[in-house]
């Protein structure tokens, strides 16, 4: 073999190299190529589906948001209807139960309009005289308890003769005392052969005792007690705030009105009670020297107010007292108390 054909037989042997080669690079390309778009397609997709799921999950998110939302409102409303419920529950409760307490006010009032009739029937064919017989039962008088006996005063044909029996706590509005103060009083003067007799079983302070010396006889239990009538300025008796003012000058501020206005104002409560005191003791012929000795046991004490004034010593310091030994009248106040005090008001 020449040379020449050997140089031919060598090329010819590179050319199928380099087409092959060639032919195998495009091939790789292809595939890569292939592959590529391929891993393109897929990533893609998966955005996709990403994102499609993202929404899903946003739009279950925002269905739940709403449904919560929904069930919220759903339970405020029912939240709202049951707390109307039990408002109106409570006001029907309150409303039951303040009808019941009236309810039963009437039933006492009524049980103790059947006892006074009783007690009268007993005194009446007992004395052979005609009465008019009344009660005040209480721990604190307000206008209720002097509204049932204005009551009997401008209802019932009043004889000449009136038992009251009185039993009183702790005292009571100085207002509310003073009206029926002022009634007994304006019929002792408009009737001078009125007689008046208050009972008093156990005890009456403060301004049960205003009343009760507002009568022409007080009858008192053996171990019954009175009280003082010196009315109270901020808890403390008006014929010594001004005293007690100028010796507290640092708790002037205790009081809501000026030092000048609190002054003034006891003054003028202490000079009405002690006019009253006056008034009562002259109409049933207490002598000037008597007067001195009951106002300063009730009125110009140094004693604190709820001090309990017994039976002997109202009677050593002038006063006119009778010890209670009347069994109808006893009997009539055990039962009334049963009324009013063992069943709660």
């Amino acid at each position: 073999m020449s040379f020449e054909e050997a140089s031919l037989i060598l090329l010819c042997l590179v050319l199928c190299v380099v087409i092959i080669a060639f032919t195998l690079t495009c091939c790789v390309t292809t595939q890569l190529q292939i592959i590529i778009e391929k891993l393109e397609e897929r990533i893609s997709g998966e955005e996709r589906s990403g994102e499609e799921k993202s929404g899903e999950e946003k739009s279950g998110e925002e269905r739940s948001g709403e449904e919560r939302s929904g069930e919220e409102k759903s339970g405020e409303e029912k939240s709202g209807k049951e707390k109307s419920g039990e408002e109106r529950s409570g006001e029907e409760k309150e409303s039951n139960e303040e009808k019941k307490r009236l309810e039963t006010i009437k039933q006492k009032e009524c049980a103790e309009e059947e006892i006074l009739k009783r007690l009268t029937t007993e005194i009446e064919q007992r004395d052979g005289k005609k009465v008019t017989c009344m009660a005040l039962m209480c721990s604190e008088i307000n206008y209720n308890h002097i509204h049932r006996l204005i009551k009997k005063f401008t209802r019932d044909n009043i004889e000449n003769n009136i038992y009251i029996i009185l039993h009183v706590l702790v005292g009571g509005d100085v207002s509310d005392c003073t009206i029926l103060s002022n009634i007994l009083l304006k019929k002792l003067k408009e009737n001078p052969d009125l007689k008046i007799s208050m009972f008093v079983p156990e005890i009456a302070l403060s301004s049960g005792t205003q009343i009760a010396l507002h009568s022409t006889e007080l009858i008192m239990g053996k171990f019954a007690h009175l009280g003082a009538i010196d009315d109270q300025l901020r808890g403390i008796g008006v014929k010594h705030v001004k005293t007690i003012m100028k010796q507290w000058k640092c708790k002037k501020q205790d009081f809501s009105l000026k030092e000048h206005d609190i002054i003034q104002q006891s003054q003028y409560m202490y000079n009405i009670t002690l006019k009253e005191l006056e008034t009562i003791l002259e109409l049933q012929h207490y002598t000037k020297k008597e007067i001195q000795q009951i106002r300063k046991l009730f009125l110009d004490h140094e004693r604190y107010h709820s001090y309990p004034i017994t039976f002997e010593e109202a009677k050593e310091n002038g006063l006119r007292v009778k010890e209670l030994t009347d069994e109808l009248i006893l009997n009539a106040f055990y039962d009334l108390y049963n009324i009013w005090f063992n069943i709660e008001t």
